[in-house]
């Protein structure tokens, strides 16, 4: 078993990579990705992983066969404090601190206005807060 972290992960198409010491791009499907519970999210990006390699065949990118989530995430919610249409990003107030998003962070499309309720899960690898797979409160 290695580990890693989700470098990336495309909600939209289902699949994404994780990175692990000198390997930079380990593909992974979202079903070859085991949760903790069932009412968590799917991959959030920056999370630490363990996962199995599987055979890949040559020329092509590395991928794992089975990804376990290693510590479970937080859901939080808060009001968007900014949002910068132009560039795509802002920040979600919550509890006096500042948590950054950016749009491909939507669970659904839709626009962010100021003072909006929203759910978000945290993105443990970021140096700062990261708000992922942001969604409105109804």
């Amino acid at each position: 078993m290695t580990e890693g972290h989700v470098a990336r992960f495309v909600l939209k198409e289902h699949f994404g990579f994780l990175r692990s010491g000198e390997v930079p791009k380990v593909f992974f499907h979202v079903r070859d990705f085991n949760k903790l519970s069932p009412k968590e999210p799917g991959p959030i990006v920056g999370e630490p992983v363990r996962f199995f390699w599987a055979n890949t065949q040559p020329k092509r990118d590395p991928k794992a066969a089975l990804v376990l989530r290693v510590n479970p995430p937080v859901l939080s919610t808060g009001n968007v404090y900014s949002f910068d249409p132009k560039n795509g990003w802002g920040f979600i107030l919550r509890a006096g601190e500042r948590v950054f998003f950016h749009r491909e962070d939507f669970r659904l499309p839709w626009l962010p206005v100021v003072g909006t309720g929203v759910s978000f899960w945290e993105s443990p690898g970021s140096a700062k807060p990261r708000a992922v797979q942001v969604e409105c409160l109804r």
